[in-house]
């Protein structure tokens, strides 16, 4: 069960990246890196501190 969590949680958090980088309107590997780095910081302060 846990494991089927954490494949949906991946999944919906690269759907949340990919969408975001677009919104932005947003080329380049730097700025995709960017938004990557800043969706996992906020729901790693969410869901563990």
């Amino acid at each position: 069960m846990e494991k089927l969590f954490i494949s949906n949680f991946i999944i919906l958090l690269a759907l949340d990246i990919i969408i975001s980088a677009y919104d932005k309107g947003s080329s380049g590997i730097s700025s995709y890196t960017l938004e990557v780095a800043k969706l996992l910081s906020k729901d790693f302060k969410k869901d563990y501190i």
